[in-house]
């Protein structure tokens, strides 16, 4: 599905440091030059949040000196395979001399360290996954104003991850984030604004926070804005306009936004349409574990459009994006286990594939009639255990 105590104009220092690097023993390369601007971890960190496709040469010079952060982008990068040949075993390497590097910097209470070993837990990269231990160096960190922990912080209490949702406690982090012109934080809290979580929604203030961080150059910030042209949110509807925000963050290689990309393609939304197009985009955005991009190729597999029907792949699919809370996929496997679609019906795990797309507050269209009466009672026995926080969906008459 899906950040450094400083005040900065990242954009600037990266096109310096990228100007300045020069491959290890590449032909020509000026080291006077080169040491005049050095990127470092927090650079490479920056440019991978931001703008994937320029991260890995400041994760490559940042990891030959032994920094922490550039041997951990440089991991993910390989782990992925995005700009490189994916090399798991290389990239656990990475991860692995990371962790050792910054112990004795988590040690001295370094705010930048103490969310690398946040975001290690996170991902159980060279440690056991455990997203409470992840929120607890987030906070660590976030507590001593470092505003990528902040922003992390909040991302965390807004999705439920170690700790219960609060969009309220997740809003005050972002604004702690944003104060310090942290551009991940403006992002986020332009979705808070997009999607009324913890805040009145308002199209108006999501549209001017997207904006400010896509003046630094923020990726995401840019496939938002496709967002609200797509949606007709704070702008009037433009779905070419959308295609250009998602086409543009999508070479940058923003995730979400070659999904975007591919599923405008795929329904011809402001593009004709192009089956081959919508999956070239999205293969390169499940090749970064896009849980959105999953769904999508889920789609495509049962329906037969732009692949051969297989069902089986299709539920494979799904539950991959499931793996990323995402709860359209949880609540396509409820009806497939319901209905038998594909496999053996079988209603209690459709309650459970129900109930935990209930959790992501996912919710059909209540007229349409796959609001079943099983996803009814899922929802109405959520209901009783938390009052009020999910809505309960009408059958269609």
């Amino acid at each position: 599905m899906k950040k450094c105590a400083w005040v900065f104009m990242f954009l600037a220092s990266w096109l310096c440091a990228v100007a300045a690097y020069c491959a290890p023993g590449a032909p020509g390369a000026d080291a006077s030059a080169a040491s005049a601007t050095v990127s470092t971890g927090e650079d490479a960190m920056l440019a991978y949040v931001y703008n994937k496709s320029s991260s890995l040469p400041l994760a490559q010079a940042a990891a030959q000196r032994g920094e922490p952060l550039g041997e951990y982008v440089l991991g993910l990068l390989y782990d992925e395979g995005f700009g490189v040949e994916k090399d798991t075993v290389r990239a656990d390497k990475l991860f692995s001399s990371a962790l050792a590097g910054n112990a004795p910097l988590v040690a001295r209470g370094d705010a930048a360290a103490q969310w690398l070993l946040g975001a290690l837990y996170y991902r159980g990269k060279a440690v056991e996954k455990n997203y409470s231990q992840a929120v607890f160096w987030y906070r660590e960190a976030a507590t001593q104003g470092y505003p990528h922990a902040q922003a992390t912080l909040g991302w965390m209490y807004a999705h439920g991850y170690g700790t219960q949702r609060n969009y309220a406690v997740a809003l005050d982090w972002y604004k702690k984030a944003a104060a310090q012109e942290f551009a991940e934080a403006q992002t986020d809290l332009g979705w808070m604004y997009r999607t009324g979580r913890g805040v009145a929604k308002d199209c108006n203030a999501a549209r001017d926070w997207y904006t400010k961080a896509a003046a630094q150059g923020d990726s995401y910030a840019l496939d938002e804005l496709g967002v609200l042209y797509e949606q007709g949110c704070g702008v009037e509807r433009n779905y070419k306009k959308a295609m250009e925000f998602y086409l543009k963050a999508a070479q940058m290689g923003c995730a979400g936004a070659q999904t975007d990309a591919g599923r405008m393609y795929y329904y011809g939304y402001g593009v004709a349409k192009n089956y081959k197009t919508a999956l070239d985009w999205w293969n390169k955005a499940v090749m970064q574990d896009d849980g959105y991009a999953q769904n999508y190729m889920a789609i495509a597999c049962e329906s037969g459009l732009g692949v051969e029907k297989n069902m089986a792949a299709a539920i494979d699919w799904y539950r991959k994006a499931s793996g990323h809370d995402n709860g359209e996929a949880e609540y396509r496997l409820g009806q497939i286990y319901e209905y038998g679609i594909g496999v053996a019906p079988d209603a209690q795990l459709a309650a459970q594939w129900y109930a935990s797309a209930a959790e992501q507050d996912y919710h059909p269209d209540p007229g349409h009639a796959d609001a079943s009466s099983l996803w009814c009672k899922v929802v109405e026995q959520q209901q009783q255990d938390a009052p009020g926080s999910y809505p309960v969906p009408k059958l269609a008459q």
